[in-house]
């Protein structure tokens, strides 16, 4: 027989030798970049929040929601608590200053406002009475 039809036989050892060599070659091209997107991706990924971090959530809002009902009843607008939708503080003080300038505004315009109270000078008194000659001397000074 001739050295190239000869089958060569390898040893136990040589054989585990041999695929462990092909397993840690084949991990290192394929498995690891692979297993290393998948951690990236799954860094990207939005955690998911606990019962107790949801509650929490809650009982922030909640409480918040009273900290602005109890500060607009402090500024004397309370009747705007479940109107006013604010997310942070510095909102909800300019909130206030905006209602707080709305509302005295509408109290100026909708107060007494006298209009029969004006001042009659001659020349109003000379055209109420239709005298032409006591216009003419208010209007060109000879009043007497």
């Amino acid at each position: 027989m001739s050295e190239e039809n000869k089958e060569q036989v390898f040893t136990q050892e040589q054989m585990e030798e041999f695929k462990s060599n092909l397993y840690q070659d084949w991990q290192k091209e394929h498995l690891t970049p692979v297993q290393t997107e998948l951690e990236e991706v799954k860094g990207k990924l939005p955690v998911e929040k606990t019962e107790q971090e949801l509650a929490l959530e809650q009982r922030e809002k909640d409480l918040f929601k009273r900290e602005v009902g109890a500060e607009l009843q402090s500024a004397g607008l309370g009747q705007f608590k479940d109107i006013v939708k604010v997310s942070d503080e510095q909102e909800l003080a300019s909130t206030i200053k905006q209602l707080n300038k709305a509302v005295n505004d509408m109290k100026i315009d909708n107060s007494y406002q006298p209009n029969s109270h004006k001042q009659t000078d001659a020349l109003t008194v000379a055209k109420k009475n239709g005298d032409t000659q006591g216009m003419l001397k208010s209007i060109f000074g000879f009043n007497s």
